[in-house]
């Protein structure tokens, strides 16, 4: 997938938003000058939809999706937090 123009402007923050697949309900969080993002209180063995936009000077870019389970084990939800935050930087790093 190539990134849309970007204007040759540098990200200045990200949009979040995660659910898990059983409900609508949302939670939206709004990030600037950050390079790692950690979900916090997220329930075990869970599924989650987790919606990402990169943002600068000319607006946001479209969602990068991805559905991540929690485990139980908490070093295990931190590597699955890792592996989403290490998507997130490969996706958005040209944009």
């Amino acid at each position: 997938m190539k990134p849309g123009y970007d204007g040759l402007y540098s990200i200045i923050g990200y949009h979040v938003s995660y659910q898990t697949v059983d409900t609508l309900d949302q939670t939206t969080l709004e990030y600037q000058n950050v390079s790692e993002i950690t979900l916090i209180s997220l329930r075990p063995q869970t599924y989650y939809m987790i919606n990402v936009s990169a943002r600068n000077r000319l607006g946001r870019s479209s969602p990068a999706t991805v559905i991540v389970m929690t485990n139980t084990d908490s070093k295990a939800i931190g590597r699955n937090m890792h592996q989403i935050c290490l998507f997130i930087y490969t996706f958005f790093k040209y944009i």
